[in-house]
Formats: C-alpha cells, structure tokens, sequence
C-alpha cells in the first residue's frame, strides 16, 4: 500500500472516530428527549433528534434521511449504519432498504401475501417477507 493511501484511509478513520465521539458526547450530556446524532451530509455533519427522522431509505452507499419538516437529506452511509445509529430510538428494520420511525407508523396494510407500512404522512413503506413478523412483533 502506498504511503498516500495509508494517510487516505487514517484520515477517513479519523474523522469517522471524531464523528462517533461527537456522537456519543451529545447522547452523553443531553436528556433522552434531547438526544441528537451526527449525520454525515455531502459538504457538513448535521445534528439531528431522532424524534424528527421519519424514515431512512438505502440508495446504494447513500442513505436518504426524510424529516418532519419534509426536508429530504443524503447522507453519505449506507442504510446499515443507521440501523446501528438508530436502533435505540425506536426505529424498525422493515426491508432490506428501509427504516422507519415506529411513532410515524399508521398501519400495516396486507393484500395477496404483500405487505406495506402506511406511514402518517401517507407514504407506503414495502415490508418484506422476511421481517413481517418482526414488525408485528414491535406493536404486540
């Protein structure tokens, strides 16, 4: 490996490190109801409550972050990340590209063995096969 990419990849190790530690900081000395993580957009780092998310949507390395004031982010990590991120605020894994806020769920709609989340603002959200029960489960 060249020097220039072993100086590349510290950089970027750094700055992911840097970015966790924001993080964990801002989880750390805020109340629960205040918590925000670091997301990391094309050109900043935006700091947002989880409350406000309303669902996240893979698009190939990138993620699609859609808020309550219907602002759509991209971020620059795959949909895996933010599962970890998220996990502890109450999102679902529903589908392999999708993960959705449960306090903005409507209702689970099935038709002919296919399933979709109704999200309160009316966006279908496809639920796979895989993770049907998982989903039911979350509301039991």
């Amino acid at each position: 490996m060249t020097l220039a990419v072993q100086k590349a990849t510290k950089r970027k190790e750094y700055r992911q490190t840097q970015l966790q530690i924001q993080n964990l900081l801002s989880i750390i000395n805020l109340p629960p109801k205040e918590h925000r993580v670091a997301i990391q957009l094309m050109k900043e780092i935006r700091f947002l409550n989880p409350a406000d998310i309303i669902r996240c949507e893979a698009a190939n390395n990138y993620t699609h972050i859609y808020l309550v004031t219907g602002e759509e982010l991209i971020a620059s990590k795959g949909l895996f990340d933010f599962d970890d991120i998220l996990k502890n605020y109450h999102f679902i894994r529903c589908h392999q590209s999708h993960l959705v806020n449960r306090k903005f769920i409507k209702s689970l709609f099935k038709e002919d063995n296919v399933s979709d989340l109704i999200l309160i603002d009316g966006t279908l959200v496809p639920v796979s096969r895989l993770k049907r029960d998982h989903v039911k489960n979350e509301f039991s």
